[in-house]
């Protein structure tokens, strides 16, 4: 970047504390309205810039923008910082360790996040752009090495049935209410979250069926997101490339549980090892469920308050009987496979904790007798002949 020597630059040094009160206006706020309380900004000099857009990627942000830099390495956020703002920027934000000697010729609002805030600070400027849309959403977030996917999948279409609209957002694909399109990170980042979950409550969706992933956990992708519900479905060793340790893997995952409040619900496969360390002193309520191959089977604990019996299993489904503390029944459920038993229950105990006390577990598990299987999931495709079977994984 060039510096200028005929003006004074834009600088960090002496910067103030934003006191601004935060209003929501997802409709081009004020920057103050915005990072309220998030950092500091630079002077001089100081503006009060109107924003008309977010950007984390320096190669498409643009004037009326707010350019967040938030790669977590100084030197590159330095780069994209001075990218940023040559292609017109409204302000930026970065880290303070970024921002340490940075220097501007062109007079821009600079933001220094402190730096101990991670990346949270990202999806709570993005939930305050968009006004806040999670609270409007009742958002279960499903978590686990397998079956995230089916869950929110199945997720959907039983609240659907039950007369809630939900949006979805997953592996297979994004649905914001206006209709589908394809997916290009199991969890998106933090603005596309944000404004997705917008165009939910935009199209009249009154819940949200996240996968959160265990990299989207560790980089705060879903901060800013109030879940009603978090799913645990199992853990078992994956993406230890970027966690280095299963100690680091499994922890990534109880953060979803650690963001829960009081009145949020854990669900968790009491059958798996790891789903006691997913909620052990958390605020949020704990309910288990765990599946059984027959009545008596070992390995069901009494404690779990969701069980499922698998009375018979072929290529076209499960024959599956369900107890709960809302009331319990029998269904075919068409996806076969124990672990579909198991997201199966995991659905059904999501379904049952967003409907709340209006909800009729005999309607979900109807529900559940009609549901299909997401695109590439254990997906049995119709054969009209020849005695066989055939299923896309």
């Amino acid at each position: 970047m060039k510096v200028s020597r005929s003006r004074a630059p834009t600088t960090i040094p002496n910067p103030i504390s934003l006191t601004a009160p935060l209003v929501s206006a997802p409709n081009a706020p004020q920057l103050s309205d915005l990072v309220a309380g998030l950092g500091r900004l630079a002077t001089p000099p100081w503006v009060d810039p109107v924003i008309r857009g977010l950007s984390d990627d320096s190669r498409i942000a643009g004037p009326g923008d707010l350019f967040l830099a938030r790669s977590g390495d100084p030197a590159s956020d330095r780069t994209h910082l001075a990218a940023a703002i040559d292609a017109g920027v409204a302000a930026v934000a970065a880290p303070s360790a970024a921002l340490e000697g940075f220097v501007s010729d062109r007079p821009v609002a600079v933001l220094a996040i402190d730096d101990a805030s991670g990346r949270s600070w990202v999806g709570e400027i993005a939930a305050r752009f968009h006004g806040r849309p999670g609270p409007a959403l009742a958002a279960v977030g499903v978590t686990g090495t397998n079956g995230k996917t089916t869950v929110t999948w199945l997720l959907r279409q039983l609240l659907q049935a039950c007369g809630v609209r939900c949006g979805l957002v997953g592996t297979v694909a994004i649905d914001d209410g206006g209709g589908e399109r394809t997916a290009s990170l199991t969890t998106p980042g933090a603005l596309e979250l944000q404004a997705t979950l917008a165009r939910m409550v935009a199209h009249g969706c009154q819940a949200a069926a996240i996968e959160v992933s265990s990299h989207a956990l560790d980089q705060e992708r879903v901060a800013g997101v109030p879940f009603r519900a978090g799913v645990f479905t199992n853990l078992s060793g994956d993406h230890l490339d970027y966690h280095g340790s299963m100690e680091a893997y499994a922890a990534a995952k109880r953060r979803l549980f650690e963001g829960l409040d009081a009145g949020a619900t854990a669900i968790v496969n009491a059958g798996d090892p790891a789903a006691a360390s997913m909620t052990a002193g958390l605020a949020a309520r704990d309910l288990r469920f765990e599946v059984e191959e027959r009545d008596g089977a070992p390995g069901v604990s009494a404690a779990s308050e969701i069980q499922g019996t698998i009375g018979g299993m072929s290529p076209e489904g499960v024959d599956l009987r369900i107890r709960s503390p809302w009331g319990g029944g029998e269904v075919r459920l068409p996806l076969t496979g124990r672990h579909n038993a198991e997201n199966a229950l995991a659905a059904f105990a999501a379904a049952m904790t967003v409907l709340g006390e209006t909800g009729s577990s005999a309607a979900v598990i109807e529900a559940l007798g009609t549901v299909t299987a997401p695109p590439g999931r254990f997906e049995r495709v119709p054969v009209a002949e020849g005695g066989f079977t055939v299923l896309v994984d």
